[in-house]
């Protein structure tokens, strides 16, 4: 039935498919311009959780690192060794190489280590941040098994210039200093940012490995990271576009020592990390349809305590078309492919291995009350195992008047994840008969919105419940260690999200909460004697909670924000554990604008409880803190 299927596929992409997301010739400068056209995250994931961060809201974040945002946001559990330090997420009970990161399409997962780090990546450079829970290999590929994460950026062809510099000072000595700036007239974009941040990140803490529960500032904690993002983009014609982005990323960061090494300098280390990534990206719209053609190089750096050297270098290129017919029925076929160069000394000679992706991806309105999509991608990989998901969502209107609607949707999708090049070929312990680790994925929900005059409400709810089988552990073998096929997880959850808006005057209050309950259980141990079976994951917390209340009125405005963290379990065998915790954030700030210039200047306390708490087991976080923000936007009235 696969075999068939990916023939069917093949045949289609014949003849060169090229295309993406529909360009208009007649866009409309407001606030920001819209193509038209929903997102792929709306039109061919049908049934699934996609969140929406726009720029308003990442404003607001000008100094934060990807992590952050994510964890008080969406609610998102983040593993974070440290303040400041390497962190990645766990979604939906997954692990945390069980996520992707996508820049305007490009994955930026490692290929070595296979998990992102979200510490380094400030969202200062993103126009848009999506968040796609649950399985998404069939739109994204290899490793979106627990959920995706889309940073993008788009021209906003607009005439004129507009500048934005954005200032933070943070205690423990941490300063962030941005500029964005935006030109052209039109017909072609420029868009160029400049960031630094650094941070000696020498916070007080209580430490309580020592006799006594010693007061001490964090040592070898310090964190650089700075960076350059070039976008130019033309219009060819009315029909035709063509960009190219640019984005180099340095961080220099000492590794935070847990709590019993601190102030013992013979235990500290430091890691550096390098990337470029570079894309450039034709699209053409026309009666046949949409084409878009995407070349890409992407190189990884890394190394540790000057040390061990992990670099990687990778082409890619990407062809898509994308047809919408006049029965309703929408459809995209691509092709992307991919050759990866590891510089690793631990890696055989001559390592080298090609990927190609085949996709096919549709959707279609039956009925005004129902529309579904079904979705099929083939991965081949160079001396290894193909990958085939396939994915189907359906989403009903139930009820719908001038003031209220209520959605059904349920979605179901296979993905998977290729064993990183560390697990494959590291020497020694590398296992070159690995299996790519599977998901099995489930959904359905409900989502409410109503709205009168001054009011808006929006209640969703989802349940889920998902298996990954051959779930991949390092474990002892002789001498070594090396990565086995053993681990099989089932995780299933509730997730509840509720927006509440109110207009009165000059006063507009904001209310929004995200809960989520994950029970993700290891269903089979190491050995007959492991006690970890039937278990909870560590670090992943049950229980999840965010929230926030703002108010503004006039230029002004005030903000509460909590972050609930359920109990975490530190081992397999849940015999020892994180109490949970909550954090509150209070922010105050003001706006003001005189023709042709925009400013602000927000003043926020975080952690206001100075609670003492530990995000990972024996690794210490600040208490209190403050921070001061000021950004300023500079502009030509003419767009």
């Amino acid at each position: 039935m696969s075999k068939r299927i990916l023939i069917s596929i093949i045949c289609l992409l014949n003849f060169p498919f090229t295309g993406i997301a529909q360009f208009s010739d007649s866009l409309i400068w407001l606030k920001e311009v819209k193509v038209l056209g929903l997102p792929d995250e709306k039109k061919y994931s049908l049934g699934s959780q996609v969140q929406l961060l726009d720029s308003t809201t990442l404003a607001r974040y000008a100094s934060a690192n990807l992590g952050d945002v994510l964890s008080q946001q969406s609610g998102l559990h983040l593993k974070q060794y440290g303040h400041g330090m390497t962190a990645s997420a766990t979604l939906r009970g997954t692990g945390s190489n069980h996520s992707a990161i996508l820049w305007n399409g490009l994955n930026l997962n490692s290929l070595t280590l296979g998990q992102p780090d979200f510490s380094n990546i400030p969202v200062f450079l993103f126009d848009k941040l999506k968040i796609h829970l649950g399985g998404g290999s069939t739109l994204y590929g290899s490793g979106a098994i627990g959920g995706s994460i889309l940073l993008n950026s788009e021209a906003q062809w607009h005439d004129g210039w507009q500048i934005n510099l954005s200032q933070t000072i943070e205690s423990f000595g941490t300063t962030f200093s941005g500029i964005k700036a935006r030109y052209g007239n039109g017909s072609w974009e420029g868009k160029t940012v400049i960031y630094h941040k650094y941070s000696q990140n020498d916070f007080p803490f209580r430490n309580t490995t020592k006799y006594g529960k010693p007061s001490e500032r964090q040592d070898n904690a310090s964190y650089r990271n700075y960076g350059l993002l070039q976008e130019v983009s033309y219009r060819l014609s009315s029909r035709q576009s063509l960009s190219f982005k640019a984005w180099y990323n340095h961080s220099a960061d000492e590794i935070q020592p847990i709590m019993a090494d601190n102030r013992k300098p013979s235990t500290y280390t430091h890691l550096t990390d390098r990337s470029l990534r570079i894309l450039s990206d034709y699209r053409l719209h026309n009666h046949l349809g949409i084409w878009q053609a995407m070349l890409a190089y992407v190189r990884d750096y890394q190394n540790y305590d000057d040390k061990s050297t992990i670099a990687t270098s990778r082409g890619i290129l990407k062809l898509q078309y994308e047809k919408t017919f006049e029965t309703g029925f929408r459809m995209k076929a691509g092709i992307q492919g991919k050759r990866i160069f590891p510089e690793v000394e631990a890696y055989p000679e001559n390592t080298v291995q090609n990927r190609i992706d085949v996709f096919l991806l549709n959707s279609y309105q039956f009925f005004p009350w129902w529309k579904a999509g079904f979705n099929l991608r083939q991965n081949f990989v160079s001396g290894y195992r193909s990958q085939f998901a396939p994915s189907i969502g359906n989403e009903w209107l139930l009820w719908k008047t001038s003031k209220r609607q209520l959605r059904l949707k349920a979605n179901g999708s296979r993905s998977y994840r290729i064993p990183t090049f560390n697990d494959l070929y590291w020497q020694p312990g590398g296992n070159l008969d690995l299996k790519p680790e599977s998901g099995y994925h489930l959904e359905g929900g409900l989502d409410y919105q109503y709205q009168t005059s001054g009011w808006r409400f929006h209640f969703g709810s989802v349940y889920f419940y998902s298996w990954v089988n051959d779930w991949i552990l390092w474990i002892p073998v002789g001498s070594f260690h090396s990565p086995r096929n053993i681990k099989k997880v089932h995780s299933s959850g509730v997730e509840l999200n509720g927006d509440v808006r109110y207009t009165l005057g000059h006063w507009r209050w904001n209310a929004t909460t995200r809960y989520s309950m994950i029970q993700a259980i290891n269903q089979k141990g190491l050995s007959h004697t492991d006690r970890s079976a039937k278990k909870q994951l560590p670090y992943t917390p049950r229980h999840k909670l965010v929230g926030s209340l703002t108010s503004h009125y006039k230029q002004w405005h005030f903000s509460l924000s909590g972050n609930y963290t359920g109990k975490q379990y530190t081992t397999p065998t849940n015999e020892g554990a994180l109490p949970s915790y909550f954090l509150m954030d209070v922010n105050v700030g003001k706006s003001f604008q005189k023709d042709s210039f925009k400013g602000s200047v927000q003043v926020t306390v975080k952690n206001v409880g100075n609670v003492s708490y530990q995000a990972y087991d024996n690794y210490a976080m600040p208490g209190r803190y403050y921070q001061v923000q000021l950004n300023f936007h500079f502009f030509t009235s003419n767009k």
